[in-house]
């Protein structure tokens, strides 16, 4: 599963246990039976999760005994996890032991009505908590799974996958005001994924190991009970209808009146949702191939990191994305031109203190139908002029054979209309990359361009530079304005 994918999954998954938490309680059953789904549903990443009202205890002796039913699942019928908790001297529980169900399978409906169903299986299994005396205290958990395998079908696509081992652990605090925060790591090894598509395509994709971690403060719970249920309606949102075949398609998807209105749910849940987010995950050597009908892509990665940070702090957010491949090679390049496959890939991006109201605002213009351009442009435009906001991809390098580029974007507010920035852009070792591979078809057709633009270039060492800036008047390059007489 995609890093970004489990991050959000994990989040908003997370919430289905967490918004149903009591407040307080003194009874230990009421205290197990509030607090357990919680722990279950981080142990898990999010996959499995009960309502807290469903969930029966036991007392023997000292021991409780605890079955949380699953909700989701409609195999086995009476699909639960089972637990063992005794009290702690100081106050609290400790889970001995969480059975999850060694198999069953997932069955849903999508937005536009076809069926899914994921069955899955699980080898080995081991996993512990402790919760704090009191719902405040800080609550923590281990868990381990081996030999974990997942089959999905949805309309005529296959999906397996393989995970060899999977760990996590973690913790949860909850804070009088009901916001929780919590920290968890996971470790992954050997995953395989297997697809086949409708068209008789299929993609194979193979990680050696993978490690992350995700940190949340300050979560609302009834906030984030909000977002959830707008998230799920938005997903069962029927689509739009798709446009006959001589009507012009619009460059981004359509989205239906359900789904707009939905995803306006999802913009007014989102003030206030927490306080800040960071997540972290490494994947280690990455081996895929797919095979669409048309044509086959293969190669390798040998590290993927991605990096996701945010946070909310005098009603301004700032936010930052980092991505960077280390080690990439295509095995259905030629050898002779596998140096034009960049071998590595750094981007980064900033968003820096744009005021909260003002980008809900505008994610509210863009949820109406028919938006306001001008609207939209006027929004965009007086979050950039707010003092100290920032939008920027703050660097960007790839390196291919010879070839070494960096680069850096930064938006600024336009005096009038449209779009406005300075891009800064450093080729290292582009005459021996030209030497190298000019005669190449694909590259003669560009080299016009190239030319061009080494032309435009000031030299800086043993780089050639491009300043760039756009907006408010006539391009430039390296203070040269575009298209005025004398310009190349």
């Amino acid at each position: 599963m995609p890093a970004a994918h489990r991050f959000a999954l994990l989040l908003l998954l997370t919430l289905e246990a967490v918004t149903a938490q009591a407040e307080t309680t003194d009874a230990p059953t009421e205290a197990l039976s509030a607090r357990l789904p919680q722990v279950l549903s981080l142990a898990s990443l999010g996959m499995l999760t009960v309502q807290p009202a469903s969930v029966s205890i036991t007392r023997d002796g000292s021991t409780y005994r605890v079955r949380l039913p699953l909700t989701g699942l409609s195999a086995p019928p009476d699909a639960a996890v089972t637990a063992v908790a005794r009290p702690l001297r100081q106050g609290g529980f400790e889970v001995s032991s969480m059975a999850f169900p060694p198999n069953g399978t997932l069955q849903t409906v999508l937005g536009n009505g076809t069926p899914s169903r994921i069955a899955f299986s699980i080898g080995s299994q081991a996993a512990a908590a402790k919760l704090g005396p009191t719902p405040t205290a800080e609550t923590s958990y281990t868990a381990a799974f081996g030999a974990i395998q997942t089959h999905t079908e949805q309309a005529d696509q296959r999906i397996d996958q393989t995970i060899d081992h999977f760990a996590s652990d973690g913790t949860v605090v909850a804070a009088p005001d009901r916001r929780i925060s919590f920290s968890t790591q996971n470790q992954a090894t050997g995953l395989h994924l297997a697809g086949h598509g409708t068209d008789g395509g299929s993609s194979d994709t193979a990680i050696r190991a993978l490690a992350g971690h995700v940190a949340i403060d300050g979560l609302d719970q009834a906030q984030g009970g909000r977002l959830l249920a707008a998230v799920r309606a938005l997903i069962a949102s029927p689509p739009a209808r798709p446009q006959p075949p001589m009507h012009p398609q619009p460059l981004a998807p359509a989205t239906s009146p359900a789904q707009r209105q939905q995803l306006r749910a999802v913009v007014d849940a989102a003030p206030g949702l927490l306080n800040r987010i960071e997540a972290d995950e490494t994947i280690q050597d990455i081996r895929f191939r797919f095979a669409p009908a048309s044509g086959t892509a293969a190669g390798t990665i040998d590290t993927l990191r991605l990096h996701i940070a945010g946070d909310v702090a005098r009603n301004r957010l700032d936010g930052r994305l980092a991505i960077v491949a280390d080690g990439i090679a295509s095995s259905t390049v030629p050898p002779q031109t596998q140096d034009l496959v960049p071998r590595h890939i750094d981007f980064r991006t900033v968003l820096a203190g744009v005021p909260t109201a003002g980008l809900i605002a505008l994610l509210r213009t863009a949820t109406e139908a028919p938006s306001d351009p001008a609207l939209l442009q006027a929004q965009a435009t007086a979050l950039l002029a707010e003092p100290g906001a920032r939008i920027a991809i703050q660097a960007l390098s790839i390196d291919a054979g010879p070839l070494a580029i960096t680069g850096s974007v930064n938006l600024r507010p336009p005096a009038t209309a449209g779009l406005a920035g300075n891009v800064h852009i450093a080729a290292r070792g582009l005459d021996a990359w030209l030497a190298r591979f000019q005669r190449l078809p694909a590259v003669r057709q560009a080299l016009p361009i190239i030319f061009l633009a080494k032309a435009l270039a000031r030299t800086q060492g043993d780089s050639l530079v491009w300043d760039i800036s756009f907006g408010d008047g006539p391009l430039t390059v390296n203070g040269t304005p575009l298209g005025q007489p004398g310009t190349p």
